[in-house]
């Protein structure tokens, strides 16, 4: 086989002759395939880039410049498939440890979840222990989600009250909770 003939086959291709695509792949797998197989890392590439090569050279053939150098193009071609699965690869390989980073941090936030569901048992009892009106601010704000311009207007004072009250509530029940966890241990 010539170099005339691979210039014929890929014009023929270029023509609409899909039959001519076999010859310029039997030309060239054999190469193209080593060729592979010394960039890949993984040997499960070495068939699925050769095959992914061939599919877009076929494809794109109208791309290529019949009498340019068609085997260097084809391993541009590989080189671009193979980085790209590379970093597909990373990629899982990445997102498999985030799992398993995931998985191990879920063990040691079971523990913490008890730790949690102290500080909210310990919250409600602050919180029941608070006078009828403060109560009634934080349910506006927290069990309503009113915005502080709206308490303004339901409790008829200014907006910075509001604020300045919730910061007072919020403080009492952090140093509330804190001195019942500290008492139980």
């Amino acid at each position: 086989m010539t170099n005339q003939d691979e210039i014929a086959w890929v014009e023929a291709v270029q023509n609409g002759d899909t039959e001519a695509f076999e010859p310029l792949m039997e030309l060239h797998v054999r190469r193209l395939r080593a060729f592979v197989a010394l960039k890949a890392p993984i040997p499960s590439l070495i068939d699925e880039a050769t095959h992914e090569t061939f599919v877009y050279a076929y494809r794109n053939i109208a791309k290529f410049k019949a009498g340019t150098n068609f085997f260097a193009w084809l391993k541009a071609i590989a080189s671009n498939i193979l980085r790209a699965e590379i970093q597909r690869y990373a990629r899982q390989d990445v997102q498999a440890e985030r799992y398993m980073h995931e998985m191990e941090t879920t063990e040691s936030d079971s523990n913490e979840t008890l730790l949690v569901s102290d500080d909210l048992e310990q919250l409600e009892v602050c919180v029941e222990s608070l006078p009828p009106n403060t109560k009634k601010l934080l349910k506006l704000k927290y069990t309503l989600g009113h915005s502080s311009a709206e308490m303004a207007k339901i409790l008829q004072r200014s907006r910075a009250w509001i604020r300045t009250a919730l910061f007072r509530i919020r403080e009492e029940l952090k140093k509330c909770v804190e001195q019942k966890l500290a008492a139980q241990g």
